[in-house]
C-alpha cells in the first residue's frame, strides 16, 4: 500500500494545487473537496483504531480478546495490536483530507507528509507506538472539515462562477478565471474580455472570511438591555429587606454582562440575590442596582432597576363614627392598605347595611393641599382628624383620617384627589 505524496500547499484554489503538484482535472479537485465530509468519517473511524494501538502499546487493557483480559503479559497481547494495525492499515489511505476548518484544510499538506513518515514504519508495529499520537492528534481533528469542504464547494460553485464576458460586474463579485479565484475592484458596465486589470486575485479562504464579515455587517444588531425590574417594587419603610429577584430582557447575548460590577452569565436572564440588608427610614429609593452589558463589538447598554420603600395608605368601612375614638390601631385594622407614596386614587367602598367610609394617608402628602374626595360623582367634604400610626415594621408617623360625613350603604365609589 502507498500514499500518494502530493505537495498541496494552502488549498484555496485549484492553480496552488497544480502548482504543488497535483495532477488531476479541476473537475477531479473539486470532487475530492466534496468528498472530504466522507474522508472525515472514515478518517475518525482510523482514529478509533490508532488509539487502541497506542492503548496497548503503552501497556494498558484495551479489553478482552476471548474472553481474556488484554494485557502486556497476555498471550493475546501481540494478536490484539496486529489486529488494531490492520485495522490502522486499511485506513490510512483516508487521512489524507484532515484539518479543523478551513485552516487546517489549507494546511493538509503538512498532515500528508507527517502520515507518510508514519507510514514508513507501519510494517514494523514497533515503530507505530513513536507516530500513533501523531494520527491520532491529526484524527481527532475531522470534525470541522465536512463543513469546511462544503463552503469551499458551494463558493466555486455558485459565488465564484467562471468569468463570462457578457455580463455585467459589481466592485466585490466574486469569478473564476483559469482556475484562480478573483474579486472585482472596477465596475464593468458592459460585457467585456477577462481584463486583469479590473481583478483582484484571492483565495478561496480570504473570499469566504470576506463575505462572512459582510453578512456580519448586515445581521449585526447591537445589545440591547430593554428592560431591567426588581421584585419587590416597594417594600414598607422601616422593614428590612433580605432578597431581591432581578430579571432583565435583552435582544441577544453580549459578550460581557455584569451587575453592580460582578460578571453574571451572558446567558442569564435573572438573578436572585440573598444576604440583603436593606432598611429603609424614608421614603423614596431604598436601593438601586445597575446592569451593565457590552457586545463584541463594544456596544455598551446599561439599566437600573430601584426598589423604593413607602409607607401604607388605608382605607375601608367601620361602623365606629367617632373620630376621637380612631387611633393607630384603628387605622392598621381598616381592610385595605396598599404601598404607596401618593394620595391619588379612585376606590370602591362596600358598606352593607350602613358603615363609615374611611381613607386616611400620611399628612405628608396632604400639607400643602387636602384631599378632594367625590362620592359617587359629587364632591363631598369627609371629616379629619390627626393621628400618630406605628407600621406592621414599627415605623410612626402622622396620618390624617378621613371620614364619610353619612353611613354609606352597598358599593360605593370614591374618587380622591
Amino acid at each position: 500500500m502507498s500514499i500518494k505524496t502530493i505537495d498541496l500547499g494552502p488549498i484555496t484554489a485549484y492553480a496552488d494545487a497544480v502548482a504543488g503538484g497535483y495532477d488531476g482535472t479541476r473537475e477531479e479537485w473539486k470532487v475530492y473537496i466534496a468528498n472530504v465530509a466522507e474522508n472525515a468519517r472514515q478518517a475518525a473511524a482510523a482514529a478509533t483504531y490508532a488509539r487502541g494501538i497506542k492503548n496497548v502499546s503503552e501497556g494498558w487493557a484495551v479489553g478482552t480478546q476471548n474472553e481474556i483480559p488484554v494485557t502486556e503479559g497476555s498471550p493475546y497481547y501481540h494478536n490484539n495490536s496486529k489486529y488494531y494495525y490492520e485495522q490502522l492499515r486499511d485506513h490510512l489511505p483516508n487521512l489524507e483530507a484532515v484539518g479543523n476548518s478551513i485552516t487546517a484544510v489549507r494546511n493538509v499538506s503538512d498532515n500528508i507528509e507527517m502520515l507518510q513518515n508514519v507510514h514508513q514504519h507501519v510494517r514494523q508495529i514497533d515503530h507505530v507506538d513513536a507516530d500513533l499520537p501523531k494520527i491520532v492528534t491529526v484524527a481527532d481533528n475531522m470534525t470541522a472539515v465536512s463543513a469546511a469542504a462544503a463552503l469551499i464547494n458551494d463558493f466555486t460553485d455558485t459565488i465564484a462562477k467562471e468569468y463570462d464576458n457578457t455580463k455585467d460586474y459589481n466592485v466585490g463579485d466574486y469569478i473564476l478565471h483559469n482556475t484562480d479565484f478573483y474579486i472585482c475592484n472596477t465596475a464593468i458596465t458592459a460585457g467585456e474580455e477577462f481584463d486583469i486589470n479590473k481583478w483582484t486575485k484571492t483565495d478561496v479562504a480570504d473570499s469566504l472570511v470576506d463575505i462572512a464579515s459582510r453578512l456580519d455587517d448586515l445581521e449585526y444588531s447591537p445589545v440591547n438591555i430593554s428592560a431591567f425590574t426588581v421584585n419587590p417594587a416597594t417594600i414598607e419603610i422601616g422593614s428590612t429587606q433580605t432578597t431581591a429577584a432581578l430579571s432583565w430582557t435583552m435582544n441577544r447575548n453580549a459578550s460581557v454582562l455584569k451587575i453592580d460590577g460582578a460578571n453574571v452569565s451572558v446567558a442569564s436572564r435573572s438573578q436572585n440575590q440573598t444576604g440583603l440588608n436593606i432598611h429603609p427610614t424614608t421614603t423614596g429609593a431604598a436601593k438601586t442596582w445597575t446592569i451593565y452589558s457590552k457586545d463584541n463589538r463594544n456596544h455598551e447598554s446599561t439599566r437600573t432597576a430601584t426598589m423604593y420603600s413607602y409607607n401604607r395608605v388605608f382605607y375601608g368601612v367601620s361602623s365606629i363614627g367617632q373620630l376621637n375614638l380612631v387611633d393607630s390601631a384603628f387605622v392598621n385594622g381598616l381592610a385595605n392598605k396598599p404601598l404607596s407614596d401618593t394620595r391619588a386614587r379612585t376606590i370602591t367602598l362596600e358598606a352593607g347595611a350602613g358603615l363609615y367610609g374611611y381613607y386616611c394617608v400620611p399628612t405628608r402628602l396632604v400639607r400643602d393641599r387636602d384631599c378632594i374626595i367625590k362620592f359617587n360623582g359629587n364632591t363631598v367634604e369627609f371629616y379629619k382628624t390627626t393621628v400618630n400610626v406605628t407600621n406592621a415594621s414599627e415605623y410612626e408617623e402622622s396620618y390624617t383620617v378621613y371620614r364619610s360625613p353619612n353611613l354609606l350603604y352597598g358599593s360605593t365609589e370614591l374618587v380622591i384627589s
